[in-house]
């Protein structure tokens, strides 16, 4: 890949990202609040928590990921941020996974 302009935050990509993982984490904040509503236990909701919130990241870095391919392949410049940003989504995801594991969910 490219190394893309210094001003990488301002990919609008690089944004979408971010979105992507911020409505992951707020649907598992959700949802973790309606189980706890609906009386499930402390240990279900930091499960679905992190899950979800887990799946967001990984979303997230694949888009970030799979944008910045394509963006590569068709010769376009890829900001420097895309690509941290799905790497460190994609860290975060398999760090929640293992969270989420070793909590037994």
């Amino acid at each position: 890949m490219t190394d893309a302009d210094p001003a990488g935050e301002r990919d609008p990509r690089v944004r979408r990202t971010w979105r992507i993982a911020g409505l992951g984490t707020l649907a598992g904040a959700g949802l973790a609040v309606l189980s706890g509503v609906l009386g499930a236990d402390g240990r279900v909701g930091f499960v679905i928590l992190f899950l979800v919130t887990a799946l967001g990241a990984a979303l997230a870095a694949l888009y970030a990921g799979l944008t910045a391919v394509i963006d590569d392949l068709k010769g376009r410049r890829v900001a420097r941020a895309r690509v941290v940003s799905a790497g460190g989504l994609f860290v975060l995801a398999a760090l929640l996974m293992a969270v989420v594991a070793g909590a037994g969910g």
